[in-house]
């Protein structure tokens, strides 16, 4: 899983999902968008907007589709 806030300083940032698929990033608070993108090896890459309004705990689901053989 990938983070990025392309209108801000951020750096990119990564986390890998434990044995029950979540993930968790933590960023500095306040207003901002983020684009999520989620990558699995055999699976579609899928891509999510995500924003924020202050300090919030937010979920974002991701459903992954094998890609076709």
């Amino acid at each position: 899983i990938e983070a990025a806030s392309p209108r801000s300083k951020f750096k990119r940032r990564k986390a890998v999902s434990d044995a029950r698929g979540e993930f968790a990033f933590r960023v500095p608070p306040g207003e901002a968008t983020y684009k999520l993108t989620a990558r699995a090896r055999g699976h579609d890459v899928q891509e999510k907007t995500a924003s924020v309004t202050s300090e919030e705990h937010l979920d974002v689901f991701f459903q992954l589709k094998p890609v076709p053989k």
